[in-house]
């Protein structure tokens, strides 16, 4: 259930990041756009979630999961923070035997509107279909970029880059998330963060 007493303000200007907005929409977004909070280390899983759309992460930070529903192993296979739009790739879910599911790092706010809200939307907002599009090929280059930085890059590396980009995964994402997003065993990264220690 979405609560309307939110700032869209941050939402509103994300999107606008992607195509200018008319009044009418912004005015229409601000009565429908509503928040849901999450407490730390709630999950929730993405086909449970499929009433809402164009998620938006207004502060905290979150991990998407992917769990084999035959091997029970789950690998970490992104990182959102606070400004970030959620875009998940729910297409997997039908080819894969995987559980997609995010999981909040910290306390979260989110930022969406309702699905049933989506033709309104469009009839005002042709642009809409298209913001939607850019949103996903966003989302898809990032996880070409993950993907191309674990091919050319050593663990070590990568690792270093990571917390570079994002030093607050140190305490927000445990040992065995950092490793299966990295594609690295957990030991090897243990062995990795040691060695980075000792050498400062």
């Amino acid at each position: 259930m979405l609560k309307y007493y939110t700032d869209m303000e941050s939402f509103i200007q994300g999107l606008e990041q992607l195509s200018p907005l008319s009044v009418v929409v912004k005015t229409y977004l601000k009565m429908t756009l509503g928040e849901r909070q999450f407490a730390q280390g709630e999950k929730v899983l993405l086909k449970d979630s499929g009433s809402y759309s164009m998620p938006f992460l207004s502060s905290g930070s979150l991990r998407i999961a992917a769990k084999n529903l035959d091997s029970e192993k789950e690998t970490t296979l992104f990182f959102f923070f606070a400004g970030d739009f959620i875009m998940p790739l729910p297409y997997l879910e039908k080819v894969f035997p995987l559980e997609f599911y995010a999981e909040f790092l910290e306390p979260s706010v989110v930022i969406d509107f309702e699905n049933k809200q989506w033709p309104e939307l469009f009839r005002l907002c042709p642009e809409v279909p298209e913001i939607s599009r850019k949103l996903h090929s966003r989302q898809y280059l990032s996880m070409l970029s993950h993907l191309e930085k674990r091919n050319n890059l050593s663990g070590e590396e990568h690792y270093k880059q990571l917390i570079r980009e994002h030093p607050v995964l140190l305490k927000l994402a445990s040992l065995s998330q950092l490793a299966s997003f990295l594609g690295l065993e957990p030991n090897s990264l243990s062995h990795i963060r040691s060695r980075i220690s000792k050498s400062r």
